[in-house]
């Protein structure tokens, strides 16, 4: 159950990161630029890459994302709409704890729907991959998940070495 929950993380991690690429990057005729020109890639693109995926592989995981894409596009544009909408709520001059939960609640929801599209996906693509591949997407997920909590663990840091300064 808990390999499941990094798995969906990982993956919607991916997919969030591959729409703000999308969003933030500018096309060209070979691929998707930021603003300085360089060529990005999104975190699927990258996992994938990892996975040496054989020609037929590659085109039955491509596959499986057209088939998505228009699901993934809608989702993931929700849930941003509804963090943005969140903040905002945050940001309001007049706070209220109902109108954040019901941010938040929105912002849960959306999140839910895009997770268990992930699931599906992700569940597809198991299908096409060896075992090896599998071992590969575990390894990448291990050490996403370090990554993850050592990112965590340094913002608080910053967190307490700020409070620290300025408190009293």
């Amino acid at each position: 159950m808990k390999a499941m929950a990094i798995l969906m993380s990982v993956f919607l991690f991916i997919f969030a990161s591959m729409a703000s690429v999308e969003a933030a990057g500018h096309h060209s005729r070979d691929g998707l630029r930021d603003k300085a020109g360089q060529e990005k890639k999104g975190d699927i693109l990258r996992v994938l890459n990892k996975l040496d995926l054989n020609a037929e592989q590659k085109k039955e995981v491509a596959s499986i994302l057209k088939k998505h894409r228009q699901d993934i596009g809608d989702a993931v544009t929700g849930m941003m709409e509804a963090r943005k909408a969140f903040g905002e709520t945050l940001m309001a001059d007049e706070y209220s704890d109902a109108a954040v939960r019901q941010a938040a609640h929105r912002a849960a929801e959306q999140e839910e729907q895009l997770t268990v599209l992930i699931g599906r996906i992700v569940n597809e693509v198991k299908q096409v991959l060896t075992p090896a591949q599998k071992e590969r997407i575990k390894k990448i997920r291990e050490r996403r998940a370090e990554k993850m909590h050592g990112f965590a663990s340094s913002r608080l840091s910053a967190l307490d070495e700020w409070i620290a300064e300025h408190g009293e």
